[in-house]
């Protein structure tokens, strides 16, 4: 905090030095009086034109033309008077200016500043801490929340999130009421954001309610599928308390939502198996058939990294569409770890919105970030781009790593 204000303090007082020290010495001249000179070419073409008429004889006009000009030379005179303007603003009222604005910044910000927030946003940073630096954190947050007129949606979130990683359920719960009573009187907000916050609640509980069913966990679960049906995590844990509790076919009708939206390896085999085993518990055949997804992948092998790539620096290996775009699969590891062959599947995926089951043909590339940064401007090693395909006996690339030449 001092330190920033000591460099707008000597910001400040470079503003007001200046013009004191090197303040223009050029003499500044005002300007004639442009409406008063319009006024007078105004009054001369009224004469002209009472001369022309024979309203006025050539001796009137020449009499009323002199005075005009009489009176216009007057006027200007005085609005031509030269002012000796140095510019300059006397040293000591500019030094006593910066102190008072410095110490006035200085007075406001202890009380007014952003003093609580920074603090609580180091705190937050911190990895790896103690259970004691963890509870120290939660107090703080929790009294900085309380302590707020208007605690918003997000600082709500956040102390849930808290109070659950504490295992403060019920505290937690009421949290995430705070939470979607903000959110849903913004008007306008994203479904998919409150479809969150409703699952994360409905799971405490589901957790509270000993992993089965009651109202709670429905209503939560139930909304949150109606704002995104594509909100796994809900469909899988009603289906798993629709079961627990007795209730078979809620639970079926649930999981093959489930199973027809995840890819292999996701959870669907397992989901596909409590399918059958409430089949069995109500009298019925285990004929569930689930339609399998093309097992589109691209199988990617390296050669062995340069010597003077270091071991803590991070490999992105990813697939994009043909001609760029956005990744649509991701892996990334230390260089440390790094296996001698990949497979990137529907499961490495960016988002739901796009699947590598989506494209016949991808682009594959790698590179090395020292610091860990999905940034290829910050890369140290790159493999080139290699076309390939997602389907089929040939879906193999090879990618060897070079250094970037900057």
């Amino acid at each position: 905090m001092f330190a920033m204000l000591l460099v707008l303090t000597a910001l400040l007082a470079v503003v007001l030095a200046y013009p004191a020290l090197y303040g223009s010495s050029r003499e500044i001249t005002l300007a004639r009086n442009a409406d008063r000179v319009q006024a007078y070419e105004l009054r001369r073409s009224e004469l002209e034109a009472e001369l022309n008429a024979g309203v006025i004889d050539d001796e009137q006009f020449q009499s009323l033309s002199l005075e005009l000009d009489k009176q216009l030379l007057s006027e200007t005179e005085v609005a031509t008077e030269t002012m000796k303007a140095r510019g300059r603003l006397n040293w000591k009222w500019s030094l006593a200016a910066t102190i008072l604005v410095a110490v006035s910044a200085a007075a406001l910000y202890v009380p007014l500043g952003a003093q609580q927030e920074i603090a609580l946003y180091e705190k937050a940073q911190v990895r790896d801490r103690s259970e004691a630096d963890f509870m120290a954190f939660m107090g703080a947050y929790e009294s900085y929340v309380l302590g707020k007129s208007s605690a918003t949606a997000e600082d709500w979130f956040m102390l849930a999130d808290t109070y659950t990683q504490a295992g403060r359920f019920p505290e937690a719960i009421d949290a995430y009421d705070r939470v979607e009573e903000r959110y849903r009187a913004r008007g306008e907000f994203d479904p998919d954001d409150l479809s969150i916050i409703l699952t994360s609640r409905g799971q405490l509980h589901f957790f509270l309610a000993g992993q089965m069913w009651n109202e709670s966990v429905e209503r939560d679960f139930r909304e949150a599928i109606r704002l995104n049906p594509e909100n796994i995590q809900a469909l899988g844990t009603l289906g798993v308390a629709y079961f627990a509790s007795g209730e078979y076919q809620q639970a079926i009708d649930v999981w093959q939502m489930f199973a027809d939206l995840v890819p292999e390896g996701s959870g669907r085999e397992t989901v596909i198996g409590g399918i059958r085993a409430a089949q069995e518990r109500l009298g019925q055949e285990p004929d569930f058939e689930v339609a399998e997804r093309t097992p589109h992948r691209v199988d990617v092998v390296f050669t062995p990294l340069p010597i003077d790539v270091n071991l803590q620096s991070v490999v992105f290996v990813l697939a994009r569409p043909v001609g760029g775009g956005v990744p649509i699969a991701v892996q990334r590891f230390r260089v440390d770890q790094m296996p001698s062959r990949l497979t990137l599947t529907d499961n490495d995926r960016m988002s739901d919105d796009a699947r590598l089951s989506d494209y016949e043909e991808v682009e594959v590339t790698a590179f090395v970030s020292p610091g860990g940064n999905a940034d290829l401007g910050q890369a140290t090693h790159e493999a080139p781009m290699i076309r390939v395909a997602t389907l089929g006996d040939d879906t193999s690339v090879l990618l060897s790593f070079t250094a970037i030449g900057r």
